[in-house]
């Protein structure tokens, strides 16, 4: 009797057949001595995920149970007595080219082989955004945080691409609106200052790069009035809707 360690995939010769097996941990029992006969044949118990049943190879002799009712029985010829097993062809799927091997050669990814069905969401950008509806109004002379325009993002230590896009107007004319968008309280863009000459609905739109380091961080938007007797903004309402968006860009 010979008993050999085996462990992972792996397709091996022995005698003449091909024997493909999931093996994890332990030895796996290969009986030894001659062939009486090129018609003997190797049966094994192999659970439904592909691992090969410890003690339970048998030559000649089908195993009339195994150790789980969902096991099945594998076998091939045994031509010959058993060898250390060797690996006799490398596939490669998709994405990747070099093969099949069955000597020697390489395996590599082949140009536009990844495709995007290919990459775990948030492998290659993460994004974090809201959108809707604030009808805040402020009247403040300094910056102060904008409601609902405030999104967290988890990032890695790449280029950061924030995005605002929002609808206000001024409870009186001829005032000046003031917007900045903020990183942990950091000013990321420079201030953008909206003149409000009539009391209608004007787009504001504000975007640009950031370099944070890796962890988590909030972005927001701070916004003020110019000082002028009962100067106030409102910001989006009704069907007007803001937006923000936070985008890391990986590599």
């Amino acid at each position: 009797m010979v008993r050999r360690a085996l462990q992972s995939r792996w397709s091996a010769v022995v005698g003449t057949a091909i024997v493909t097996a999931t093996l994890t941990g332990g030895t796996v029992a290969l009986a030894g001595g001659p062939r009486s006969s090129a018609s003997d044949v190797y049966h094994v118990c192999v659970s439904n995920a592909g691992r090969v049943r410890t003690g339970t190879m048998r030559l000649d002799v089908v195993p009339t149970s195994c150790p789980q009712a969902t096991d099945a029985v594998h076998s091939w010829n045994a031509e010959g007595p058993p060898g250390p097993g060797s690996v006799v062809r490398v596939d490669t799927g998709a994405g990747l080219t070099g093969g099949p091997i069955t000597d020697t050669g390489a395996i590599s990814v082949g140009d536009g082989g990844i495709t995007t069905a290919m990459l775990t969401q948030n492998a290659v950008t993460a994004h974090a955004n809201i959108s809707g509806e604030s009808g805040a109004t402020t009247n403040s002379t300094t910056p102060v945080a904008m409601p609902g325009a405030r999104v967290t993002l988890d990032t890695t230590g790449g280029p950061v691409l924030a995005i605002f896009s929002g609808s206000h107007h001024a409870d009186v004319p001829g005032i000046t609106g003031y917007f900045r968008l903020v990183r942990d309280g950091t000013v990321v863009l420079a201030f953008n200052n909206q003149d409000f000459v009539t009391p209608q609905w004007t787009t504001t739109t504000l975007f640009g790069f950031d370099t944070p380091s890796a962890g988590t961080h909030t972005y927001e938007m701070e916004w003020y009035v110019s000082q002028q007797p009962g100067a106030s903004l409102t910001a989006s309402a009704g069907v007007y809707k803001q937006n923000m968006l936070a985008i890391e860009l990986k590599r």
